[in-house]
């Protein structure tokens, strides 16, 4: 499997595209007690896993936190983790967020401007029909996507 990246609304498949990433997470998605999931909450959040709906957050005090007080980011993360069939917008998301996304070989994401900036890492991302196994690779390619659709000119 591979992170799906579509550029282009019009080539996301019909029905799949999910509007609204907080609410969906908030009445769709459980926290998952495995790595990835983990590495998610702690690079993004500074958070650790609690159970399916709580997690424990920077202050200790607090104790376990519900899952709806997680950021935007986190949760279009796990949205994308945890529903393959679904495409996520990552527009609004930030570089923590954006850089985390190589990581994933699963999943559909609508990013119509699509940059990274660490180029020396392996991924596994398709756009339309072409499949990226480097960062440096995939921005090379999103250029010649743009370039091929007009979008610069």
């Amino acid at each position: 499997m591979s992170l799906k990246v579509f550029m282009f609304k019009n080539e996301i498949p019909a029905g799949t595209f999910v509007h609204y990433n907080d609410d969906f997470f908030d009445n769709h998605t459980e926290l998952m007690d495995t790595e990835l999931c983990r590495a998610v909450l702690r690079k993004i959040d500074k958070a650790e896993y609690a159970s399916p709906v709580t997690f424990y957050g920077r202050t200790a005090n607090y104790g376990s936190l519900r899952k709806d007080y997680l950021s935007s980011g986190t949760k279009t993360l796990l949205n994308i983790i945890s529903h393959p069939d679904k495409c996520f917008d990552v527009c609004e998301c930030g570089d923590n967020v954006l850089s985390f996304l190589p990581e994933l070989n699963n999943g559909m994401v609508f990013w119509p401007i699509p940059v990274l900036i660490d180029v020396d890492r392996p991924c596994n991302i398709i756009v339309g029909k072409r499949h990226f196994t480097t960062v440096a690779d995939f921005t090379e390619g999103v250029r010649a996507i743009y370039d091929e659709n007009n979008q610069y000119k």
